[in-house]
């Protein structure tokens, strides 16, 4: 379940509205509500996102709620041109390993990767996949 399907689903419910209600109010197909919170059908347009902002009175946090679910919920990654040799082996180690991360490797990744602290060291340095150490990793 993508993010903006639990937020879609979460809010539906809060509000106590059938799937089939939503639909018919928004102009959709049930059909479509339902592959959205399933998470079958990908962030939906900037059109059906103020409907629903309409529909359920969304404040202003509300709506960055919404986007950022939206945002969250992307499928695709472009990788810059600028990226690094060891970004885009980042890249592929997570690729290789999401789909048997559990929810404790995936927090802790999300809190490494939220680390703002510029002094903090990453000691051995990952280089794909194997370790190397700082001596071997300032000579190269």
């Amino acid at each position: 379940m993508s993010p903006f399907s639990h937020f879609l689903l979460t809010l539906r419910s809060r509000h106590n509205v059938k799937q089939a209600e939503l639909a018919k109010r928004l102009g959709y197909a049930k059909s479509y509500i339902s592959a959205l919170e399933s998470g079958q059908k990908g962030p939906p347009s900037p059109a059906f996102l103020e409907c629903i902002a309409q529909f359920f009175e969304l404040d202003e946090q509300g709506k960055a709620e919404m986007h950022a679910a939206v945002e969250a919920s992307n499928r695709s990654l472009t990788i810059p041109h600028s990226a690094s040799p060891e970004m885009f082996c980042l890249l592929q180690a997570l690729r290789e390993a999401w789909p048997a991360l559990n929810p404790s490797q995936i927090r802790i990744m999300t809190e490494v990767i939220g680390m703002t602290d510029s002094s903090r060291r990453a000691s051995p340095f990952l280089s794909c996949g194997r370790a190397v150490n700082q001596k071997q990793e300032a000579k190269m």
